[in-house]
């Protein structure tokens, strides 16, 4: 047995899905993505009842792939979806998820998110709002749902992230100055991106609301900025592009606790 592989697809269907039943809080969606025949030939997959699927890479299959297979769990009664989606045309909102998933799951009695979708903007895209996305989110989850819209018009991008409120996710990733604010306990790593600049107020927002914070990287200008959390107080550590002179004298003051 010495230096022996298993892999999941030489795993017997009954194993699969012992393993799909214990996916809670796991990184799946690669290992789904490269089982994905596999999983069309086990019939199994409609007596899962709960079922969690997180990534935080970006993913083009929700259509091709996510969403065919979660139709198949038609039992479900507890799902967690944590995905960033790259979609083609329009974000995706809480009418695609309730169209494409939720109608297919009538025992499903829990439903947690954190969804995040990425667009292209051009001319002629319709720039969705945060209260248009917040007008699908109604009867979603019986969680508080908090929704955030962004649009970059250097990038030609569009970001549109919802989760239920509390998150429990250790990751936040893409803050803008739009942040609707909150408290994130579980939060350690945070992402911040926007093509404004942050101000003196906004980092003290984000001290408070994630008071257990241990990394935070900050994009700007095709550079980014890495900055860690030693003895209660966040230091500078690495830098791209940026001198030490162009850094912003509240990066070292104002994220202390």
């Amino acid at each position: 047995m010495e230096h022996s592989i298993v892999q999941l697809m030489d795993l017997p269907d009954e194993l699969i899905m012992i393993i799909l039943n214990k996916l809670d809080n796991s990184e799946v969606l690669y290992s789904i993505m490269d089982v994905n025949t596999r999983l069309n030939q086990i019939n199994e997959l409609a007596n899962l009842k709960c079922f969690s699927l997180a990534s935080n890479s970006e993913t083009y299959v929700y259509d091709e792939l996510i969403v065919p297979n979660l139709r198949r769990m038609s039992n479900l009664e507890k799902l967690s979806l944590h995905l960033v989606i790259e979609c083609k045309v329009r974000f995706i909102d809480g009418a695609n998820l309730k169209r494409n998933i939720i109608i297919h799951m009538p025992n499903l009695n829990e439903f947690t998110f954190n969804i995040r979708s990425i667009i292209l903007i051009n001319d002629q895209t319709h720039l969705l709002s945060n209260e248009d996305i917040q007008h699908t989110l109604t009867s979603l989850s019986d969680h508080q749902v908090i929704s955030c819209v962004d649009y970059f018009p250097s990038n030609k991008t569009g970001q549109c992230h919802f989760y239920t409120y509390p998150h429990t996710r250790v990751h936040y990733d893409n803050i803008t100055n739009n942040f609707p604010g909150g408290l994130f306990k579980h939060v350690r790593i945070a992402t911040l991106f926007d093509e404004r600049p942050f101000e003196h107020t906004f980092f003290i927002q984000i001290a408070q609301a994630f008071p257990f914070l241990n990394e935070l990287i900050v994009f700007k200008d095709d550079a980014f900025h890495y900055v860690s959390k030693t003895n209660n107080q966040y230091d500078i550590i690495f830098m791209d592009t940026f001198s030490e002179e162009t850094i912003p004298a509240h990066f070292h003051t104002e994220l202390r606790y």
